[in-house]
């Protein structure tokens, strides 16, 4: 491969601690691999001697698999090197990990040394939730059992409706952000002793930024000025519009107070020049909005600050520390009480192993620093301030490589720190010999000169250091780099804008969402009709797309992605999505999730008519409509044993059917445990094969073993029961917290839906980048609690009249207090936003490589703006509402194709049934919907057969038996717990009671007749180690 200059200053680069600001598919991969390989094969020095730290563990293979590679194709060149022959065993074993993979093996080979216990698991968030709420509910008993009458003020002060739920996020919030910060405990207690000083300088900050926006205004009101004159070729002597705007400006510069009013000054009629009505109009409502920022700036130059107030907050402020260091360590107790840690655990652990109390380095991290002859870490930009600190107890003088684009940090809610890249970026030298030294790699190996121009003119005005962490200038831009030969299609970038009614544009709306997944639908069949052609490198030629070469591109599509997937699938378009939506939310573990559920209680009616309409009984809507209106019984149950009773039909042989696979399930529940059962349940209803041959098939078989995956996790707690299952996958889907598989191992000729961060990494031929009229989600900073890593909280309270005045009139009258800083915290945050949400917008856009389409919908009020010539400044960029707005704000270029479409030309179309489609659907294929139906039809004739990509001895223990016809082993649903695990409790809880006896009644045969027999059963239970002693005779 022929390696760019700046890529063989990388490869070659020694003795320096090295940034290399990497824009959009610049090839950093290779390049990493390349300097690597140069280490090993010129330096000797041992892949086992390096620490290479990847985003994510498929990068990491992904890298391991590429090293292994490249040392293999120096060997066939250089076979006698005994020294590459070592590498390459070496390679498997090597430092090449994500950061949480690091940190477990220093945890686990320091576990003396921290407070982890060696063998501890992963905890995921649903049974981590769960743990928390036993944490904080311990923690808030203490507290009001103590009589803490502090605990009782910020808990009134967050009421919502009368519970406490309120504090208690504000609790986990708090709790969550500490944790990406080195010694949380300790920053956590610093917020209240610095309230005061931090309170002082933050007042000098708003101050500050209130002047910085001053100038901001005036800078921005200047340049519209300036624009105006050129424009008309006017002065303000000639307009009295123009003049009136001069005359603000001058008001403006010298800091009159009177401008504060300069808003009602009419303008001089008679000198008016001819300018269109309309566009005078416009000018003097851009004139009011200029006005309107200046006076809010000019009023929060000068906070007022009220002693009494602040000191009443701050000891609110000090109370939620204090609570949330409380439930820090009560969740911690629980965490290791169990052997379970999350990854900020780890990398707190691993931290404690690298630096003593009082932050000096401890021998251990010396260790490590003396091993690792070089540190590489991937993906920089997305480093958070305690893995820094990790990264700097471990590395030598000048060995630190550092690769990433901080143009594409778009992890903040993860607690991403791309100030940690950008203070590095500036701060390192561009010369060839310096110590700490920058190189920039800018060409683009991936897209064609239409995608890269198209992104150079919008992000070149758009994307500021303020607004997205660095200037997009001639440095940074993307340069050409990949080598197309001349294509016949149109490979311009189109921007193309539906217009809807209203003044507010909300396409979360889904009549709007609909719209937009129609059009995209028109143009992925306009790109088949016209034979779009693809550059494919493999057959090095052009031939016509695929469905596979196409990815749709959205922000956040929860609300309204089966809006758009119904319009692609109604046009006979295959598509499937690895969105971030729910696990849950997939028709396959909805119906996995409803057998569990009638496995546990048959009377609930809607997971009973899931599971037989699912696919494998033939069961027609027509015919569960009969059995419900001709067969008596409260529950739809009951109904099918009532109708097998009295009629002699189909429909009967179809309900025997169910009942014997039913009744089939309902057995190896009881000698089963939750993993194996989910499985047994997916193959009895045929779920692998049914959803197996949809669009997206493989992805789906994915989801059903991750659902079985979840079952194995969960069955490791202490009290595992089917019916705690159910409330735990409940209160997961309910708050969202397991997304489905992605598209690992996905194949199939389909159209791939997906976030702008499951694409970061990607590339398609053809991109559609859509929603992008959707308003951007500032519900944060409206959040009663901010939070600032140097600054610590800004917190609402709202306190009784009685305790700020100081008598007891109105006792129950509240009065809401905000701090005077809390502007500061919330314009920062403000900004944040908007710089991530433009990183969003460049990752998103040059994932194309041939063809990139923009859609949004706007308003016609919002469409205007596109084609001004007006310039941009920030303050307009910062006080933007969408993606779609900033383009508009960026103008019209040659390399965007612009289409603005009323809404009527684009009709959604709609299921003929009046049933919306669950999820991704087939193509329309007569020949294959033929296929399939006959393959359905010999599924349900023949048992199938299974080959799972991982098993166990006791999986073909069971399938033998079932084979050869013996009886199957019995494995109890409750699996026996090693003696060292098994814990005497003196006290039960009433949660622990009642599990117990859900327990026993799960066990309990439904003829029992006799107390004794339950006993023996108790006792049957105690003797395999389910219950202790005292869980036996409780």
């Amino acid at each position: 491969m022929e390696f760019s200059e700046r890529q063989k200053e990388i490869i070659e680069s020694r003795g320096q601690n090295l940034l290399v600001s990497a824009g959009a598919g610049s090839g950093k991969t290779t390049t990493m691999v390349e300097h690597i390989i140069g280490l090993v094969v010129n330096d000797n020095i041992s892949i086992e001697d390096m620490l290479i730290v990847t985003f994510t563990s498929a990068a990491a293979s992904e890298m391991k698999q590429k090293i292994a590679n490249a040392i293999q194709a120096r060997l066939d060149t250089d076979g006698e090197n005994d020294f590459l022959r070592t590498q390459i065993r070496a390679v498997e074993k090597a430092q090449i990990s994500t950061i949480d993979s690091f940190c477990s093996k220093v945890v686990k080979n320091n576990f003396h040394k921290v407070d982890l216990d060696p063998n501890y698991k992963i905890l995921n968030s649903g049974i981590a939730a769960q743990i928390k709420e036993r944490a904080i509910n311990d923690v808030l008993e203490e507290g009001f059992a103590s009589g803490d009458k502090a605990l009782g003020l910020l808990c009134a002060s967050f009421s919502n409706n009368g519970t406490d739920s309120s504090f208690v996020d504000a609790v986990y919030k708090l709790y969550d952000y500490s944790m990406s910060i080195p010694f949380p405990k300790k920053w956590l207690e610093g917020i209240y002793e610095n309230y005061d000083e931090n309170a002082s300088m933050l007042l000098n900050i708003a101050k500050k930024e209130a002047k910085k926006l001053e100038q901001r205004v005036y800078i921005s009101y200047k340049a519209y000025y300036d624009d105006l004159c050129r424009r008309f070729g006017v002065s303000e002597v000639e307009d009295g519009v123009i003049a009136l705007i001069n005359n603000d400006l001058d008001k403006m510069q010298m800091g009159e107070a009177e401008f504060i009013a300069a808003n009602k000054t009419p303008y001089n009629k008679e000198r008016s020049l001819p300018i269109d009505k309309d566009y005078r109009t416009e000018i003097l409502e851009k004139r009011k909005g200029y006005i309107e920022r200046y006076k809010k700036a000019v009023e929060n130059a000068d906070p007022t600050f009220e002693p009494k107030e602040e000191k009443i907050i701050k000891e609110y402020v000090k109370t939620l520390c204090e609570y949330t260091v409380k439930f820090h360590e009560k969740y911690k107790e629980y965490k290791n009480k169990e052997f379970y840690a999350e990854f900020a655990d780890v990398e707190q652990a691993t931290l404690s192993v690298f630096y003593n109390e009082d932050g000096t380095i401890t021998p251990e991290a010396e260790e490590y620093a003396a091993k690792f002859k070089k540190i590489i870490v991937d993906e920089y930009q997305d480093t958070n301030y305690l893995q820094e600190m990790i990264f700097s107890a471990i590395t030598s003088e000048n060995n630190f490589f550092m690769v990433g684009d901080v143009k594409q940090s778009i992890y903040k809610f993860r607690q991403a720190e791309p100030e940690i890249f950008v203070n590095k970026y500036n701060a390192f030298s561009l010369e060839k010999k310096a110590l700490d030294r920058l190189i920039i790699l800018s060409e683009n190996y991936r897209s064609r000169k239409e995608v890269i121009d198209s992104a150079n003119h919008v992000f070149s005005k758009i994307m500021t250091e303020k607004t997205g962490g660095i200037e997009y200038n001639d440095d940074v831009k993307l340069v050409l780099g990949a080598k197309y030969p001349l294509s016949l299609s149109d490979n311009r970038t189109e921007l193309d804008i539906i217009i809807t009614d209203g003044e507010d544009n909300d396409v979360a709306n889904i009549d709007t969402a609909a719209r937009e997944g129609a059009f995209i639908a028109k143009k992925i069949k306009e790109l088949f009709e016209t034979d779009f052609q693809v550059y494919d490198h493999g057959i090095k030629g052009y031939r016509k797309i695929t469905y596979d070469d196409i990815a749709i591109i959205f922000r956040s599509p929860k609300a309204y992605i089966n809006d758009v997937i119904q319009q692609l699938s109604l046009e006979g378009i295959p598509c499937v999505s690895s969105t971030d939506a729910s696990l849950f939310e997939c028709i396959e573990v909805k119906i996995l999730a409803s057998a569990l559920k009638i496995t546990d209680n048959p009377l609930r009616d809607i997971d009973l008519v899931n599971v037989i309409h699912c696919g494998r009984f033939d069961f027609t809507a027509d015919e569960l409509v009969d059995i419900s209106l001709n067969a008596e019984g409260e529950y739809f149950y009951l109904k099918l044993k009532d109708y097998t009773q009295k009629y002699n039909n189909a429909v009967s042989v179809k309900i025997d059917n169910f009942f014997s696979v039913y009744k089939s399930i309902r057995d190896y529940a009881k000698v089963s445990n939750l993993s194996m059962l989910t499985e047994f349940i997916s193959r009895k209803l045929d779920l692998y094969n049914i959803f197996g041959m949809y669009a997206g098939g493989a992805l789906r078989r994915k989801n059903l073993r991750l659902f079985s995956q979840l079952a194995r996790e969960y069955q490791n707690n202490e009290s595992c029961t089917l019916q705690g299952f159910i409330k735990f996958f409940e209160a997961s889907a309910a708050d969202n917290r397991l997304t489905r598989a992605s598209f690992d191992a996905e194949g199939g000729n389909v159209v791939k839906i997906m976030t702008v961060h499951s694409s970061k990494g990607l590339e398609y031929p053809v991109v559609f980048y859509g929603m992008l009229g959707k308003n951007f989600n500032f519900t944060d900073i409206k959040d009663s609690m901010l939070i600032n890593k140097e600054y610590g909280i800004c917190m609402n309270v709202n306190v009784k009249k009685s305790i700020l005045v100081g008598n007891e009139c109105n006792p129950d009258f509240f009065v809401k207090l905000k701090p005077v800083v809390r502007n500061t915290f919330a314009s920062a945050m403000k900004n944040n936003i908007i710089a991530e949400e433009i990183r969003l917008m460049y990752v998103a856009m040059t994932r194309a490589k041939e063809k990139l389409f923009l859609i949004g919908s706007a308003t016609e009020a919002q469409t205007e703006k596109y084609g001004n010539s007006d310039p941009v400044g920030e303050e307009e960029l910062l006080n933007a509402k969408s993606a779609l707005e900033l383009i508009l704000l960026a103008g019209k270029d040659k390399s965007i194709i612009s289409h603005i479409m009323p809404k009527h030309t684009i009709v959604p179309k709609t299921d003929k049934d009046g049933v919306s489609s669950h999820t991704e659907t087939m193509e329309a294929d007569n020949e294959l919907i033929s296929a399939i139906d006959e393959r359905i039809h010999l599924i349900r004739e023949t048992k199938p057969s299974y080959v799972p990509t991982v098993t166990n001895i006791t999986e073909i223990k069971r399938e033998t038996a079932e084979y050869m016809g013996l009886p199957v082993e019995q494995t109890i649903y409750f699996t026996n717990k090693p003696k060292f695990i098994i814990k005497s409790s003196s006290e039960l809880t009433n949660a622990k009671v009642g599990t117990l006896y859900h327990a026993v009644f799960e066990q309990l045969d439904i003829n029992t007749e006799s107390v004794e027999q339950v006993q023996d059963l108790i006792n049957g239970l105690y003797q395999r180690g389910v219950f202790n002693k005292i869980e036996s005779e409780a």
